[in-house]
């Protein structure tokens, strides 16, 4: 099998399965949203906010470092997983100690145990680290994707059930342990092989050497997409925490979805090309070209269309996210774009440039973020993150094409066409929204709307380069075995 035929066929695995963990998921707290409260996914936001972090923290990059590491596999993997499991165990302790003082940041009092049970998932990640690094290093992920699913649709069938035995926020928490439980089994059931018990301290250190760099930018990006919403909750409350939350979860749909096929599969295909210049710049550009037209068409149109969607989906109790929703959807789009440049830093062993850049960002992040929210609340803060995605965006862009020997206009020409035609159907979807009725129907007729439009403007400026991606895409989902 040809390599980019095996890359092909790993996207269309991977993306099947973020499909499904995150388009289902997406669904499913839509219609969640109609029964619980901003208040409860405030709750909620501070718990995935905790643990997302503390997984970052407790993980150290040792993912990407097992990847890179020529050493003995059987020491590799059982000296990764014994480091995963003692930070893990420390990082969950920590939290418990720290548990009220944690929420107090997120506007909450008397929630330190929900924080607690959510970083519970931590563990349940670490054990799972011998089976997904096998099954990555061997990029056998369609049985990756299966896991992924598996949880999913777990979490959200208890989310729901328990939702309506009155849970309240506690059904989306404690939902998170039987499908993290649920999906490790299905790892360890599908792993080709296990790991032994050949611990090495020479391994560990190298490990922690090549993993610690990569972590810190990891760990400072991870706490850049965590620090509006400790400061909106901390400033404005748990229940515009709530909205915020929601919003920004709607509007990073997209660039949600591309990060985790994105960053699962292009790391260890970047690996692979490594030493093969030309090949890691034609994928990398495509990339890029791939997620700018993806996410040009839902950003774009999730903006255009915020206000039909709020009016019609989630109700009046929500209205005040309208427009958080557009501004946090055309950042997204920037995200999508910074996401794969990461795998490309640390595969041409650059990973230090992912905290320099992080740390350079993140300062005046929270600078703007502080004054912006006490002075304009929840537009102020949404402002300050589109400002910061656009930023960094293009400054990323331009640092990994310097690093690849790439022309940054040439980037830049690539994934033009799509944010035109986005920009444009966003515009329309906009003003139709004040024409139509806020209702299920007028949803459906925006986006039929807003998808013709978008694919007829990203065809004529891309000359008709759009459709053949679009029936490259189709042929990477027909593939169904790897």
């Amino acid at each position: 099998m040809e390599f980019r035929d095996m890359t092909a066929r790993n996207m269309g695995w991977i993306a099947l399965s973020q499909f499904v963990t995150v388009g289902v998921y997406q669904l499913v707290l839509l219609f969640l949203a109609t029964l619980l409260s901003p208040q409860d996914f405030g709750v909620y936001a501070a718990c995935t906010i905790v643990s997302a972090l503390l997984l970052q923290m407790t993980t150290l990059g040792l993912d990407y470092a097992v990847i890179r590491s020529n050493d003995s596999w059987a020491k590799v993997i059982s000296t990764g997983t014994l480091l995963r499991v003692l930070f893990s165990v420390s990082g969950i302790v920590i939290v418990a100690v720290f548990s009220e003082e944690i929420s107090a940041l997120f506007g909450l009092s008397g929630f330190g145990i929900t924080i607690i049970v959510a970083s519970l998932t931590v563990i349940l990640s670490a054990i799972s680290f011998p089976p997904q690094m096998d099954l990555t290093k061997s990029l056998q992920f369609r049985k990756l994707s299966i896991s992924r699913m598996i949880s999913s649709v777990v979490w959200c069938v208890l989310a729901v059930s328990l939702t309506y035995l009155g849970f309240s926020y506690w059904s989306l928490v404690l939902s998170l342990i039987p499908s993290q439980i649920s999906g490790l089994a299905v790892l360890y059931l599908q792993s080709p092989q296990r790991s032994t018990r050949e611990v090495s301290a020479k391994v560990a250190r190298d490990l922690l050497k090549f993993g610690g760099v990569t972590s810190l930018g990891l760990l400072l990006a991870a706490f850049s997409v965590s620090i509006d919403k400790i400061i909106v909750g901390s400033i404005l409350g748990s229940a515009s925490l709530g909205i915020y939350w929601a919003m920004f979860q709607y509007g990073n749909l997209a660039p949600s979805w591309l990060t985790g096929v994105i960053n699962t599969v292009m790391f260890p295909t970047y690996v692979r090309l490594d030493g093969q210049p030309a090949a890691l710049r034609k994928a990398y550009t495509e990339t890029l070209r791939y997620a700018s037209e993806f996410a040009g068409l839902f950003s774009f149109g999730i903006a255009g269309a915020s206000p039909l969607f709020v009016g019609a989906i989630l109700g009046e109790e929500w209205s005040d996210g309208v427009m958080i929703l557009s501004i946090l959807a055309i950042a997204g789009y920037f995200t999508a774009l910074t996401s794969p440049a990461g795998n490309v830093f640390v595969s041409q062993r650059k990973p230090q440039l992912l905290y320099q850049i992080a740390l350079a960002f993140l300062i005046p992040l929270v600078i703007f973020l502080i004054i912006f929210t006490n002075l304009y609340g929840l537009i102020g803060a949404s402002v300050v993150i589109l400002s910061h995605a656009t930023i960094m965006c293009i400054y990323v862009i331009h640092k990994s094409g310097r690093l690849l020997t790439i022309n940054t206009s040439e980037i830049l020409k690539g994934v033009a066409p799509s944010a035109i035609a986005g920009i444009a159907t966003a515009t329309c979807l906009y003003l139709l929204s004040f024409e139509l009725e806020h209702s299920i129907f007028s949803l459906v007729i925006a986006i039929i709307i807003g998808i013709a439009v978008y694919s007829l403007l990203a065809t004529a400026l891309s000359r008709g380069r759009f459709v053949k991606d679009v029936e490259e895409g189709i042929r990477v989902i027909k593939m169904k075995r790897v």
